[in-house]
């Protein structure tokens, strides 16, 4: 297991664990987790909606339909194998639903998307867009925990990726993924606060928000 905290103004990384089991005496302590390829599972789904939001093929509220979905042979399912019918943009997004997320890719270009996923900072997904397919915003391809941290900070920033930095002082470079509405729009989405734990749910507004994506 790894962790990586990123500091969303500057980029700096101000906590990193590479491997959980440090000082553990097993040789597996030795390898870096945080900049390991990985699945990255369904945390690449923000982006695929964000790029739907920012086309205007999609808004939070629009229903979606979580129905059985085939082409090619192969068949999306959700983890519990079951569907939901018609569901809000937003909780599709929010409950992680497949079938859903396959469809939003299938409505935008997802050559398109694979280039926004590359400048956010997903550098090692190298291959095209027609190889991946559906598992594109699946998990289907691979990523590092340091590379999915900084990706993320396009949804902290309005829609502007901030490349981490390890020195004191020093301001990571900066470019402009989506439009800051659509980043705003997934940023809502993810930040509803009934999906927080208790704990979280008492923290005072003012000092920010939590959002967060499973994967």
């Amino acid at each position: 297991a790894a962790a990586v905290l990123l500091e969303n103004e500057t980029g700096a990384v101000r906590a990193l664990v590479p491997n959980a089991r440090w000082g553990s005496g097993n040789s597996g302590q030795w390898v870096d987790c945080s900049s390991a390829l990985r699945s990255p599972g369904s945390s690449l789904k923000p982006f695929v909606y964000a790029m739907a939001f920012e086309r205007g093929v999609l808004t939070p509220g629009l229903l979606m339909a979580d129905t059985p979905l085939g082409m090619g042979g192969r068949t999306p399912r959700n983890f519990d194998k079951l569907y939901r019918g018609p569901v809000s943009a937003k909780r599709a997004l929010n409950d992680s639903l497949n079938v859903p997320a396959v469809r939003a890719l299938r409505a935008v270009s997802a050559d398109e998307l694979l280039r926004r996923m590359r400048r956010a900072g997903l550098e090692n997904i190298k291959k095209e867009a027609d190889w991946y397919g559906d598992s594109l915003v699946l998990g289907g391809c691979e990523v590092s925990p340091l590379q999915l941290a900084e990706a993320c900070t396009v949804f902290a920033r309005l829609g502007e990726r901030i490349s981490p930095v390890f020195e004191a002082g020093r301001t990571g470079a900066v470019e402009q993924v989506f439009t800051p509405q659509a980043a705003w729009l997934v940023t809502d989405c993810l930040s509803d606060p009934s999906r927080l734990p208790i704990t979280l749910r008492s923290v005072d507004a003012l000092r920010g928000k939590f959002a967060f994506k499973t994967g």
